[in-house]
C-alpha cells in the first residue's frame, strides 16, 4: 500500500473540498469499497474481480443514497 493513503485518510475530516457523499473520496476509504478493496490490495484477488466487486458495491450504496 502506498505510503500516503494513512496521511490522506487522517487529512479527510477537516477537508471541505470533498463532500462525504456517495461520491466523496471517503466512500473509497471508510465506507463500502475498503472491505471489497482490501482482498485486492493484500493478493487474495485479481484486480478484475476487486473492481467488479467495488462497483456492484458504489452501485448499491449509491441506491441507499439516493433514496
Amino acid at each position: 500500500m502506498p505510503g500516503w493513503i494513512y496521511p490522506a485518510y487522517e487529512q479527510l475530516k477537516f477537508s471541505k473540498a470533498i463532500p462525504n457523499t456517495v461520491y466523496g473520496f471517503s466512500l473509497g476509504l471508510n465506507g463500502a469499497m475498503l472491505a471489497t478493496w482490501l482482498p485486492y490490495l493484500k493478493g487474495q484477488m485479481s484486480a478484475e474481480e476487486a473492481l467488479s466487486k467495488a462497483d456492484a458495491q458504489f452501485q448499491q450504496q449509491l441506491k441507499l443514497q439516493q433514496g
